[in-house]
């Protein structure tokens, strides 16, 4: 989403979701449950949903978030689907370069941009962990806003090595992906069979360093 400008700076480090209102909510509340719901009760639940975004203090960073990525599904700074796409199309035709002068200023050539690739230990750990307690890639694909197929190669131990911008998502969203109560088994019969470490096996200061070992967890 190039050339859409927004009221705000987007925090790449996602510190906005802190503050964020709807939080400690469910997450399908805002973005449906897996089961089938009539016309009826996705209006019910998307009216609940806007109510959290009514006054929470983080809508703008949410809504321009969303928009930007862009995010297809779930309501966000009180919108939903249909109604960020026609935010979306407002702003795109908002910001449309004026046909006044049909002769463009020569574009300055961009820098060429170095991905920078990092270590997935912390990563991986995280994702295990998560997978411990029960959660989904797909959750938390969608509450970090990391493709669920990167997270699997990450969590399998296939990718050593990943963007940056990948582990900061994923660690930023760790404790908001534990906090969740959903639980599913084939994530937890993955880390069953893989022999891998719940949340209480590590802490801050070790679950990021390559050469630190889990501590033991009592049963």
């Amino acid at each position: 989403m190039r050339g859409i400008p927004t009221s705000t700076l987007v925090r790449e480090d996602l510190d906005w979701q802190q503050h964020a209102t709807c939080r400690d909510e469910p997450l399908e509340l805002f973005f449906g449950p897996d089961r089938h719901e009539s016309p009826e009760q996705k209006q019910d639940r998307e009216s609940r949903a806007k109510m959290f975004c009514s006054g929470c203090p983080v809508r703008t960073e949410c809504l321009d978030y969303s928009i930007t990525q862009p995010e297809k599904y779930g309501t966000w700074g009180g919108l939903n689907e249909n109604e960020r796409a026609a935010e979306r199309r407002r702003r795109m035709r908002r910001h449309q370069p004026s046909q006044v002068n049909p002769r463009p200023k020569p574009k300055k050539p961009r820098p060429k941009q170095t991905r920078v690739l990092v270590d997935t230990t912390g990563a991986r750990r995280r994702l295990r962990a998560t997978s411990v307690m029960g959660r989904a890639l797909r959750t938390y694909a969608r509450v970090a806003g990391v493709p669920e197929t990167t997270l699997s190669r990450i969590r399998s131990g296939s990718e050593k090595r990943t963007s940056k911008h990948h582990v900061e998502r994923i660690a930023a969203a760790y404790e908001q992906v534990l906090a969740l109560q959903e639980v599913y088994p084939a994530p937890q019969r993955a880390a069953a069979e893989g022999g891998w470490w719940g949340p209480d096996a590590w802490d801050t200061d070790t679950i990021d360093d390559p050469e630190a070992v889990p501590r033991p967890v009592a049963v």
